[in-house]
């Protein structure tokens, strides 16, 4: 009789454990943590929510922006793309993966994204300014001028 007491509570805690809820906490715990500047506790958090519920985007889109600050960017342009494949509101994985390509000295890349992010948000300043300065180093530049004026007249 104990033993199928055990087995049931064992049953139902991995049940609550599969539960998008508890992703959340492990979630939010990765965003304070990361705050914090503890980017690698923050991704361990972000990918117990992940483990927990697969298709948290959000949760994905979070550990790609950790892995950029330790350096791990191939890591975190896999999540920040499979963020995005998502959830396409999170256009924020567009421009961080600007970013990336930007710190890997893919010009052309960094223009890519950068642009498909200014086709969904137009008044992003540093977007203008990111894509300006890629486009200067591979000899666009009356479409890097533009882009950095642009920049300026958004308040960058």
């Amino acid at each position: 009789m104990r033993l199928i007491g055990v087995m049931l509570l064992l049953s139902i805690c991995s049940v609550l454990v599969a539960q998008p809820e508890n992703a959340r906490a492990y979630y939010s715990e990765g965003f304070y943590r990361s705050a914090d500047g503890k980017h690698d506790q923050a991704i361990a958090d972000y990918t117990k929510a992940i483990e927990l519920y697969p298709d948290y985007a959000k949760a994905y889109l979070k550990r790609g922006i950790s892995r950029i600050a330790i350096g791990q960017v191939d890591s975190a342009t896999i999540d920040l793309e499979r963020a995005y494949q998502l959830d396409n509101s999170l256009s924020n994985a567009l421009y961080q993966i600007g970013v990336i390509k930007l710190l890997l000295k893919d010009r052309e890349g960094a223009d890519e994204y950068f642009s498909r992010y200014l086709d969904i948000d137009p008044n992003f300043p540093s977007a203008y300014y990111n894509r300006g300065m890629a486009r200067y180093k591979v000899g666009r530049t009356k479409e890097a001028e533009a882009d950095l004026v642009k920049a300026l007249e958004l308040g960058y």
